[in-house]
């Protein structure tokens, strides 16, 4: 009988230093760690290592601008059947300051608002931003997704605007 209540009363004491180097470990998970992956795992470059994001590799391949005006062609690749979700927002940086501004798209007839999912690169073609002041620095896209559920906002392209010369 002495022999099991030493056992018992060694395998207490191991499990009890085990729970002490547990909870700190726990405790540190659960102030830090969790808190900063919901931080994380919402950013863009975390959904882009994670092949999360429903459009990656996007590459603008053409760019034409007028003072107001810039149009952009290229190709991106669609991995998740994700539908977009209202209209794409479009913004101009001028002097560090973001302006709303207008998009549209001059995409021939046929062209799904929401593109199929592909791992292969898509054609994107007359993508055009206006902008409300002339010649700004950067043109910026993004555009909301609905991937299972959950709502996502990606910045598509962030461009420098080409200055007078390129009209």
């Amino acid at each position: 009988m002495t022999t099991v209540k030493a056992r018992v009363a060694c395998a207490l004491r191991g499990e009890v230093e085990i729970w002490k180097s547990a909870v700190p470990l726990i405790l540190l998970y659960v102030a830090v760690i969790a808190p900063i992956m919901g931080v994380i795992g919402g950013t863009q470059w975390w959904r882009d290592i994670t092949m999360q994001s429903p459009v990656r590799d996007v590459r603008v391949l053409t760019v034409s601008a007028t003072a107001l005006e810039i149009r952009v062609s290229g190709t991106l690749v669609k991995p998740r059947d994700c539908q977009t979700v209202g209209a794409p927002l479009a913004q101009v940086v001028m002097d560090g300051i973001v302006l709303a501004a207008d998009f549209r798209a001059d995409e021939p007839l046929g062209t799904p608002d929401s593109r199929p999912a592909s791992n292969l690169p898509q054609a994107f073609d007359g993508w055009i931003i206006t902008s409300p002041e002339p010649w700004p620095d950067r043109a910026v896209m993004y555009r909301r997704h609905n991937c299972d559920g959950k709502i996502f906002t990606s910045r598509v392209f962030d461009i420098p605007w080409p200055k007078e010369g390129n009209e």
